[in-house]
């Protein structure tokens, strides 16, 4: 804690000293000298990096709600829960620790990355599967280990059926010196456009994550103009956050200062039930009501709301009506995804559905999400 107060210059008060190291203790905190240098200044950057003794809260979500068993194979890293996408996380290290990450019982534990083994199993079995025409690389952060990077995509690039491959990442906030003009080049090489036979084409893109317009700084624009210059796509995903941008005005000004430097809004994320981030968590219904200002101005800057569940993510429009219902005293939203049982138990290779899940009389899944306040 005393190391934390140094770098960040941030006095902890007398009187919560205790738990906030307690709360260390639990979950670490990690930051970049970019970070710092904007939380000094941001109190909604800060409370997205910052350890808070509200993380103590008991007997709310869970440690790890959305990335166990969801495993379409034995392979380390892989999961797959779309018929046509699948998730590689390539590295569970990362630069620096969200208060609010959703795999944070990987990423603090600092799991293993995935071996070049591995990566080889991986992009067999995404070969075998026809159906899948996308994948996400994803973490902790991929940037990590730009040379494991680059050896899963030339690999991927080679698989005929597969047209789309995302990057996903946070070090344009964490460390944006850290992309540089020769990674923008690297990357690029692998997007094969076909004028010829336009279905066969291929890309890559970028899905940034920024949640604040405080995060928009001339190092982050830097950084994404060196990826736009060479043709990458860049889109961001927000998390809809509690005190840190619950509201229209933050939001559209994040939007459109995003547009303004060529990165597309492209989802806004609910915060998920997670232990310890309670005070964190709007209620869903906030951020239909952000949504229903949104949609009055252009479209450019209107995210897809989506709320993301155990068997994946779950859309809502501005003139959603929610349903809900009450156990053990706790508020859940009943979400009707579009995903059948059959679908979700042969991508998946399980069993059963996952806990506050079950089928309705058409065979599509009904899920109960633990709402925010």
């Amino acid at each position: 804690m005393k190391e934390l107060e140094e770098l960040t210059g941030i006095t902890i008060p007398e009187n919560e000293r205790k738990e906030v190291q307690e709360v260390l203790e639990k979950y670490p905190a990690k930051l970049t000298d970019h970070l710092i240098s904007l939380l000094k200044k941001s109190k909604a950057v800060a409370k997205q990096f910052l350890p808070n003794k509200l993380e103590l809260t008991a007997l709310y979500g869970t440690i790890a709600p959305y990335e166990e068993g969801l495993h379409a194979s034995e392979i380390y890293g892989l999961e797959r829960l779309y018929k046509d996408r699948a998730v590689i996380t390539l590295s569970f290290g990362c630069p620096a620790y969200c208060r609010f990450c959703f795999r944070k019982s990987r990423v603090l534990k600092e799991k293993p990355r995935m071996s070049k083994q591995d990566i080889d199993k991986t992009v067999e079995f995404i070969e075998k599967e026809k159906d899948i025409r996308g994948v996400l690389i994803t973490g902790g952060d991929p940037f990590v280990c730009p040379d494991n990077l680059l050896y899963l995509i030339d690999k991927l690039s080679k698989i005929e059926h597969l047209m789309l491959i995302r990057i996903g990442t946070r070090s344009l906030l964490y460390q944006p010196e850290n992309l540089t003009e020769d990674m923008a080049k690297k990357l690029s090489k692998f997007i094969k456009i076909n004028p010829k036979e336009p279905y066969k084409s291929k890309t890559l893109s970028i899905v940034t994550h920024f949640n604040h317009p405080d995060e928009i700084t001339s190092e982050t624009v830097n950084a994404l103009q060196r990826f736009t210059k060479q043709g990458i796509i860049m889109r961001n995903q927000t998390v809809l956050l509690k005190g840190v941008n619950d509201n229209f005005q933050t939001l559209r000004k994040l939007f459109e200062t995003l547009v303004a430097n060529d990165s597309i809004p492209y989802y806004l994320f609910h915060c998920m039930p997670l232990q310890g981030i309670k005070y964190l968590r709007p209620p869903v219904q906030k951020g239909i009501d952000i949504l229903k200002e949104l949609s009055k101005l252009s479209g450019l800057i209107s995210p897809h709301y989506a709320v993301v569940t155990q068997v994946g993510k779950i859309r809502l429009i501005h003139n959603s009506e929610l349903k809900y219902k009450t156990k053990n005293s706790q508020k859940y939203v009943v979400l009707k995804s579009p995903y059948t049982v059959k679908d979700f138990l042969k991508n998946t290779n399980q069993k059963k559905l996952p806990e506050n899940c079950y089928s309705d009389k058409d065979g599509l899944i009904i899920a109960d999400y633990l709402d925010g306040e």
